[in-house]
């Protein structure tokens, strides 16, 4: 699998695993922390021309969760992958992509009539923060290494 598929696919399956403050069921996901905010910084580049299609993943967060993207900083307006109703394996495509396109994986938390999101660059991320006084990571990514129970569900390339 080349890099930039597995940074896509590693995002969209870590925003949905590490959003949730759950350990990864999906892959070896080996975030110790859950429920801390992650100090790392991560850049997202479409690698190829395309759709970016996330792949539900599981999780266990009490309030509604939903993945979307930004590309080059326009949202995509496509949400999707409830926490709540989504089947593992179940896929979404989150829009078109051109090789080059800066990448923005989004949460959008649903907490009644409360709306909020998170994103994959912590800079725009200091309103959803309670503090406010400056962006956290919430987000979590690594490789998918089609291991463990999305195996056989999402596409492998060599």
């Amino acid at each position: 699998m080349e890099w930039s598929s597995k940074a896509i696919a590693g995002a969209a399956l870590a925003l949905l695993l590490c959003g949730l403050g759950t350990v990864a069921r999906a892959d070896a996901i080996p975030y110790p922390n859950a429920g801390t905010p992650n100090p790392e910084s991560y850049s997202f580049t479409a690698g190829a021309t395309g759709e970016i299609i996330a792949y539900f993943a599981g999780g266990g967060a009490a309030f509604d969760l939903q993945l979307g993207l930004l590309v080059n900083g326009v949202d995509t307006g496509v949400f999707g992958l409830d926490n709540k109703t989504s089947m593992i394996g179940q896929s979404l495509p989150l829009g078109h992509a051109n090789a080059g396109d800066a990448l923005t994986f989004v949460l959008k938390t649903t907490d009644g009539d409360i709306i909020k999101k998170a994103y994959s660059d912590p800079t725009m991320n200091v309103s959803y923060d309670i503090d406010g006084s400056r962006g956290h990571q919430h987000v979590y990514s690594t490789s998918y290494t089609a291991t463990a129970r999305l195996s056989g569900v999402t596409p492998r390339s060599n």
